[in-house]
């Protein structure tokens, strides 16, 4: 079954703390896995392993969002599986988060009514419900306090304050290229102001997950065209986009010569872009309503901040919800070889 994730933050090599979920600030130190024994998530042994890991990174990530930090760089460098599982708090929505998150949303609504903007208030005045998803979700994904895999590397986290209260500025950008999403690494080829969010972690997310799915060391006999895709992935913004249309495309996968693992992720894979897809194309929207309504002495972060905490909820939920039918077939798949 699904297990509560946990997310460690590395500041430095003797110094690891775990982000919790009731807290604002990040708590003292803890070492719950020594470095030696961090093992990738390329090494994982079935699609239910998998499945289960990335569940609890997300829901590390947003425990660690909802502390008060953005991550802005996860990668598969700094995503691990655990070797036996580690026991954690129950995965909660924090009373602090809810709090903040539904009086910035209430404020937001208040001040765009006044400043007479169209900004979809009514979508962003869903945030509860958005709340409720999450929590239902993970009820229904049986999560419970084993965690099974974690997140660290809080080196180039900011605080919400810090990555989101000011105006897009080209130079507060961060991550790994490798698993940038399309919109930070275009803006960096731009070199254009750009406003990382929630959404980029988020999509992060799904390039460590086909990563792990085409680098899997159980995995043999891969096709030439997974070994394609396995150097495409690394090749920059529109090679991984090809690599990722590819796959996510496959058709009449059982009559096919692609390894087990490319099999059973390809409709996963296809469903979680297209979330994504729809929830980038609904923060962009939204972000460029709301700058419409900025006027000059205006501080970003009562526009920026409440879209940031919807947008991070929506996500969560909308990962889970796609996850949910899918893992249920996962789990039964029989281990890679």
């Amino acid at each position: 079954m699904p297990s509560q994730e946990t997310i460690l933050v590395h500041n430095s090599p003797e110094d690891e703390v775990v982000a919790s979920p009731a807290t604002q600030t990040v708590p003292s130190p803890r070492y719950p896995l020594s470095p030696l024994f961090r093992p990738s998530l390329i090494y994982a042994e079935s699609s239910a392993e998998l499945c289960e890991a990335l569940i609890h990174i997300v829901l590390g990530w947003f425990s660690f969002y909802q502390a008060g930090y953005l991550h802005r760089d996860i990668s598969i460098r700094n995503v691990f599986l655990c070797p036996s599982p580690v026991g954690q708090p129950a995965f909660e929505i924090s009373s602090d988060f809810r709090q903040t998150a539904t009086k910035s949303v209430e404020d937001l609504t208040l001040l765009l009514k006044r400043l007479s903007v169209e900004a979809g208030s009514h979508e962003l005045s869903d945030i509860e419900n958005q709340m409720m998803r999450v929590e239902r979700f993970v009820q229904e994904l049986g999560v419970s306090t084993s965690c099974s895999a974690f997140l660290i590397d809080s080196d180039i986290a900011a605080p919400w304050a810090t990555c989101l209260g000011s105006e897009p500025d080209s130079r507060k950008r961060s991550g790994n290229p490798e698993f940038m999403s399309r919109g930070l690494l275009r803006s960096i080829e731009l070199n254009s102001k750009y406003l990382q969010s929630p959404v980029d972690d988020l999509f992060s997310v799904y390039w460590v997950a086909l990563w792990a799915i085409l680098n899997n060391t159980h995995t043999s006999g891969r096709s030439d065209a997974e070994v394609r895709w396995r150097t495409k992935i690394a090749e920059g913004r529109l090679a991984r986009a090809d690599a990722s249309v590819d796959i996510c495309g496959l058709v009449e996968l059982e009559e096919t010569s692609y390894s087990p693992i490319v099999q059973e992720w390809s409709p996963a894979l296809d469903s979680w872009f297209q979330s994504l897809d729809r929830l980038d194309d609904g923060w962009r929207r939204q972000k460029a309503r709301l700058s419409r309504g900025l006027k000059p002495g205006d501080s970003p972060g009562g526009f920026y901040l409440p879209l940031s905490h919807y947008f991070a909820l929506r996500g969560v939920a909308d990962f889970l919800e796609m996850i949910k039918p899918h893992y249920t077939e996962l789990r039964n798949c029989l281990p890679f070889t």
